[in-house]
Formats: C-alpha cells, sequence, structure tokens
C-alpha cells in the first residue's frame, strides 16, 4: 500500500514539474517574441556606392538588445530605396542609417549612384499615370515617333510606338526625391496640386541618358508604371535599349 502511495505522489510530482516548465517556456517565448524586432538586412554583398533597392534588401527578425539605435527597421523600408550606400555590406548584415548618410545634409547630387548620371524629362497628367508616380517607381518607357526615313512626298509617314528603355527606377519628381516622401499618402496633397508634375528624373548610364535625350527630342514619350516586385522582361516585346539603339537611329537618317 505504502508503495502504491508513493508511485502515485512520484507521478503526481512529475506531471507538476511538467507543468510547470511547460508554463515556464511559454512564458520565455512570449519574452523573446516581445524582444524580437524586423529589421532591414543586405539579402546579398552590396558594394559601396551602390543605389539601395528591392534587390538588394531583405527583411529579418533580431533580437532587440542585439540592435543598434541607428539599425533601419522594416517600417522605415520605403524612406530607405533610393539612398546610396557610404560602405559595403556583407550579406545577412543590418542596414544603418549611418551607412547611407540618411538625415545627413546631401545635396541632390549625392543621391546619384556612382557610375550613373542623372537626367530629366518632361511629363504631364497622360504620360505620368495621371500624376500617381512616386519616387522610387519602376517604369518601362514607351516611345511614339515618325521614322524620317519613310516620309513620303505627301509628308506623311506611319507612326511607331516602341518600348524603350524598359524597368528604370524614378529618382525624383519636379523636386520631390524619395526622401522628401516619408510615407505621404499622394504627393503634393493639400497644395491643390496633387501629383501634378511637370518633370521627371532618372539615374542611369551616360549611354542612357544620351539615349533618352535624343529620344524625348524625336517623339513623344510615355511611362508605364511596373508593379515593385516585377522585374522581368517585357514579354513578346523587343524594347530599344543600349544593344539596338543604332536600329532607331538609322529610322531617323534620312532615304
Amino acid at each position: 500500500m505504502k508503495n502504491m502511495l508513493a508511485i502515485v505522489v512520484a507521478v503526481g510530482l512529475g506531471l507538476a514539474a511538467v507543468v510547470l516548465v511547460r508554463d515556464y517556456l511559454n512564458t520565455r517565448e512570449q519574452e523573446i517574441r516581445g524582444q524580437v524586432v524586423e529589421i532591414v538586412i543586405a539579402r546579398e554583398e552590396i558594394p559601396a556606392g551602390s543605389e539601395i533597392t528591392l534587390e538588394y534588401i531583405a527583411k529579418d527578425d533580431r533580437l532587440k538588445r542585439y540592435i543598434d539605435d541607428d539599425t533601419v527597421m522594416a517600417n522605415q523600408l520605403q524612406e530607405l530605396l533610393g539612398q546610396r550606400l557610404k560602405v559595403s555590406k556583407a550579406k545577412g548584415s543590418p542596414i544603418r542609417w549611418s551607412d547611407t548618410g540618411g538625415g545627413g545634409a546631401q545635396g541632390f547630387a549625392d543621391m546619384v549612384p556612382l557610375g550613373k548620371r542623372a537626367v530629366t524629362l518632361n511629363i504631364d497628367a497622360l504620360s505620368g499615370i495621371s500624376g500617381m508616380l512616386r519616387p522610387n517607381d519602376k517604369v518601362d518607357i514607351m516611345l511614339q515617333y515618325t521614322p524620317i526615313k519613310d516620309l513620303t512626298s505627301m509628308g506623311t509617314a506611319k507612326t511607331v510606338i516602341r518600348y524603350f528603355m524598359p524597368n528604370i527606377s524614378i529618382l525624383a519628381l519636379d523636386r520631390t526625391t524619395g526622401k522628401e516622401l516619408r510615407g505621404m499618402p499622394v504627393l503634393g496633397a493639400g497644395t491643390g496640386n496633387e501629383g501634378v508634375f511637370g518633370s521627371v528624373t532618372f539615374a542611369v548610364k551616360p549611354i542612357e541618358a544620351e539615349m533618352l535625350v535624343f529620344a524625348e527630342s524625336q517623339g513623344t514619350t510615355r511611362f508605364v508604371l511596373r508593379n515593385p516586385k516585377d522585374d522581368g522582361p517585357l514579354e513578346g516585346a523587343v524594347p530599344i535599349d543600349t544593344e539596338n539603339f543604332q536600329e532607331l537611329l538609322d529610322t531617323m537618317s534620312p532615304k
């Protein structure tokens, strides 16, 4: 009888210990979850001078006690896009505002990535998606032009529409850049000129800047907005780019 009682007591104590351990672990898990924050990290190695885009960065959970005060949080990601790194970042390392010079006294030239040039084109409500474009948006440019070499004696020719330099990021609209947005729902909200802009600026390679200026002088440009996660090629279209730019030049030469 005494042995049976001892067994029952032992089993009871064992169950109680299991319950206590489970409760302790649950409590610790909740405490740890409360100390975890979501930050922005380097998806891959990022060279110094690079413009920060979605391709370079990712979100990750880290314990709050290991995070510096100037670490970029996940909810600040939009403010980070378009800025340029002052230092290189290893894969998986947190992105800090001090890495970008965010908040410093930078000029517009500091936002232009190394090796690229800022070039500005005209824009209106029609070509600019009814004023809904924002800095850091990605667009495909369409060019509508009339090949000079195809002009007839009557001065008429077929109008051509081609995709021109696809998938490029907007650096600024007028004087508004990604830094000035700060989560604004509508550009120009409350000013009476919501979304009304007269120019759009891109950061492109020098040869691409030449192509854009030439294209605008020869025809009409239209901007086609992409989903920020869509980096794929243009299906069923052969855009004019640096590889076949000569094709456009040839059409602009008289017979």
